[in-house]
């Protein structure tokens, strides 16, 4: 890959759709953004919309034959909008390489591609990928029956915490008036207008009030403390049920096992983190924490160059980090320690 070539990365979820335009020496030159690209939730044609927006974003501002290779990391491979169309359109001369949504979160987490990772932004998954190839994917299966520990899961068990307070059915937190604050609600009671009927807020309105909660732990809250505590506990469990998944096919690790938290939730708490990673470490003792370098666009990212022949050191790494746009979920807290 020379100083003129190009790769895109492509990474779409249930909240956003992001496409990245970077050069070898890992600077973003170009970016496009669209919605959510998960047809599950907005359908096939505003999904594929999504992934237009943010492709033709990037492609009107670059030129598209320096392109080489296009990586696209979707989220529910079957559920998600089909993005080599457009990318074959719009960069007809580059290559397309298909990533796991969960492999691009390992290797933007922790620059490997081996390890495992647990994620928590507007939903939740864990991963892990043994020396040998084999996968646990564990997680992930949406707000109804799924999500334990997400943004969603984690605004939720407050707004249910706040209720039980106003009701005296829990203890006195101050999530009640938090909550009427960020949703410029004049009574708490009148949340159940914005959760249900035909003006319901979304899953990503909802997931917003996560950082409300972790400000409120901040500020010494016990109840959203309690809050943050169960949602470490089951984003662990994730983990380690992913971990344990790759070990029951016969796979494992040489050595310590390359652990990442990554998503909006867990990139903006590191109180957080490192509630996640002291509960996977009590379970998986052979955990090795790594400090959060990347969101999942910038793992699709790493991977991209490193197909297209690119060397990927950590001068690399700092660059891609520092040229990132704002709102792609970069690394913006203090890392937590292991």
């Amino acid at each position: 890959m020379d100083a003129k070539q190009l790769v895109v990365a492509l990474e779409g979820g249930g909240s956003k759709t992001i496409a990245l335009a970077v050069d070898a020496s890992g600077r973003v030159v170009a970016s496009g953004r669209g919605g959510s690209s998960l047809a599950l939730y907005v359908g096939d044609e505003r999904a594929s919309e999504a992934v237009a927006e943010a492709l033709t974003g990037v492609a009107g501002a670059i030129d598209p034959e320096a392109v080489i290779l296009v990586g696209g990391a979707m989220v529910g491979k079957g559920f998600a909008a089909d993005p080599w169309e457009h990318a074959a359109r719009l960069f007809p001369g580059a290559r397309a390489e298909s990533l796991h949504e969960g492999n691009a979160a390992l290797v933007g987490a922790t620059l490997e591609t081996v390890g495992a990772v647990i994620l928590s932004g507007t939903g939740a998954f864990g991963r892990a990928v043994g020396r040998g190839g084999h996968e646990g994917h564990v997680g992930g299966n949406g707000p109804l029956v799924g999500d334990e520990g997400s943004g969603h899961w984690i605004a939720v068990e407050a707004i249910r915490r706040a209720l039980w307070s106003r009701d005296g059915r829990g203890a006195p937190t101050v999530l009640a008036e938090a909550i009427c604050r960020h949703y410029d609600l004049q009574h708490l009671g009148w949340i159940i207008g914005r959760l249900y009927g035909p003006r319901a807020m979304g899953r990503r309105e909802i997931a917003g009030l996560a950082p409300v909660v972790v400000e409120a732990h901040r500020q010494g809250d016990e109840v959203a403390g309690r809050v943050l505590d169960q949602a470490a506990g089951l984003l662990a469990d994730q983990a380690t049920a992913a971990i344990r998944r790759v070990l029951a096919q016969d796979d494992g690790w040489d050595g310590a096992i390359a652990f990442g938290c990554t998503g909006g939730v867990l990139l903006g708490s590191p109180e957080l983190r490192a509630l996640v990673v002291d509960k996977v470490a009590a379970q998986v003792p052979g955990i090795e924490p790594r400090e959060p370098r990347l969101p999942p666009v910038g793992g699709v990212v790493v991977q991209a160059l490193r197909l297209a022949g690119a060397t990927v050191d950590e001068a690399v790494v700092r660059t891609l980090a520092d040229s990132l746009p704002p709102g792609v979920g970069a690394v913006g807290a203090a890392p937590a320690a292991g």
